[in-house]
């Protein structure tokens, strides 16, 4: 098992685990369809679902509407369990849609952890440890 520190908001979950979906490049959250959970037509990832999987990242970037997609996904049932990304800090719209939406978006995590993460994988993600735990 391997582990990476972190930083970054959470909802009141202490201990979120599940499958990764991992995005090798930055992502804009409109690129994913809120009524389906899934990637939108056209894009790289087309057709996979995020619905209660963890997304990976490298970046998240995009518009200031991307603070809606985290809401409409709750709203629709659609949501991820939780955002992991390595940047140092959280794109502010990303981050204002994941809080009003209670979805745990967790920042700062090792790069090398996440180079070893592969969709389909399983990662503990400890809050109150500030630890990502790849299974």
């Amino acid at each position: 098992m391997e582990k990476s520190k972190f930083k970054g908001y959470y909802a009141s979950q202490k201990i979120i685990e599940g499958e990764v979906v991992v995005v090798n490049q930055p992502i804009d959250l409109v690129s994913l369809d809120p009524m389906t959970g899934s990637f939108r037509s056209g894009h790289e990832y087309e057709g996979q679902s995020i619905k209660d999987k963890i997304l990976v990242t490298s970046c998240l970037c995009g518009v200031t509407v991307a603070e809606f997609i985290p809401f409409f996904l709750n709203l629709t049932g659609n949501k991820p369990k939780a955002i992991l990304t390595t940047t140092t800090h959280a794109y502010t719209p990303v981050m204002s849609g994941c809080v009003v939406s209670e979805i745990p978006l967790i920042y700062c995590v090792d790069k090398k952890l996440l180079e070893r993460m592969k969709t389909g994988d399983t990662v503990v993600v400890d809050t109150e440890k500030e630890e990502v735990t790849l299974r």
